[in-house]
């Protein structure tokens, strides 16, 4: 496919996450026809029950593990463009149990609208912790745009952080609120986005067109600068001021019995200017 026709594609695409997995793909078709004809669907970011398996094929067997992960996300194609608003228009809504979330697809390269100010960073989340319990937890708050949880891209395991999204950055200060609250058997803690650089995008799906989930790999986790190769060097304990001192009072003395020893070893023996030859 050329990148027109790609493009053509990507404008009647939308990315649908929180999808419970036994949802078929008919069911997903049926739903969405209701904004306009649907293409096709694709169902991806199943944990596969055999790491051996990708996860395309673990759709297709139906070999998806719900004890690490129980929804998926889906890209359904429209043949419109026109149906892609009427059905972002319903992110948020509950379908087949759940909030589903509903996105127009971009391409991976795209620059994307900053929203840190409506976001607020989500830590010491149970590795097992879903979606659908953050919407739930969350949803007095304030009305929720999207929610984010970061996880291993290969076996979609959580990896115990993620964020939630308002629709208006006064949600964020009832958000806070939370923070140090139980969720499952953990307190978790709740605080504000710093900056855009700041979102993830992680395994938790993207909609990004080429990704297979929504988010991208841990390798793009925010605030995380490249990571330098650690030497032998960086690993050896650097003096205290106080030590170097020391050691620098140390050398001056050493250098200046040196200096006394070598004066003294060319001065002459005594009596010696005094004694003559016979």
């Amino acid at each position: 496919m050329d990148k027109e026709a790609e493009a053509e594609r990507l404008a009647r695409t939308v990315f649908v996450g929180n999808i419970p997995i036994k949802t078929k793909r008919q069911a997903l078709v049926k739903h969405f026809s209701a904004h306009g004809p649907v293409e096709s669907v694709r169902i991806r970011s199943a944990a596969s029950g055999n790491l051996k398996l990708a996860q395309r094929a673990a759709v297709i067997t139906g070999a998806i593990d719900g004890s690490v992960r129980d929804a998926v996300n889906a890209y359904v194609v429209f043949r419109e463009a026109s149906s892609v608003p009427k059905a972002v228009a319903t992110n948020g809504a509950v379908a087949f149990g759940r909030h589903l979330r509903v996105d127009a697809a971009f391409s991976k390269g795209d620059p994307q609208p900053s929203n840190h100010k409506r976001s607020v960073f989500l830590g010491n989340l149970a590795f097992d912790t879903n979606e659908e319990a953050l919407w739930t937890m969350f949803s007095p708050c304030g009305q929720i745009e999207n929610v984010r949880l970061v996880r291993d891209w290969q076996t979609q395991k959580g990896k115990g952080f993620g964020y939630v999204c308002f629709a208006d950055k006064y949600s964020v200060e009832a958000a806070l609120e939370l923070h140090d609250t139980e969720l499952g058997e953990r307190r978790i803690r709740v605080s504000r986005c710093k900056s855009s650089a700041s979102l993830s995008r992680s395994a938790s799906g993207s909609a990004s067109s080429d990704s297979a989930s929504r988010w991208s790999s841990s390798r793009d986790v925010p605030g995380k600068k490249a990571a330098k190769k650690l030497t032998q060097q960086d690993f050896r304990a650097k003096p205290s001021p106080k030590a170097a001192q020391l050691k620098k009072g140390r050398e001056k003395t050493k250098h200046r019995k040196e200096h006394n020893l070598k004066k003294k070893s060319k001065a002459p023996a005594k009596g010696s200017a005094g004694k003559k030859k016979k």
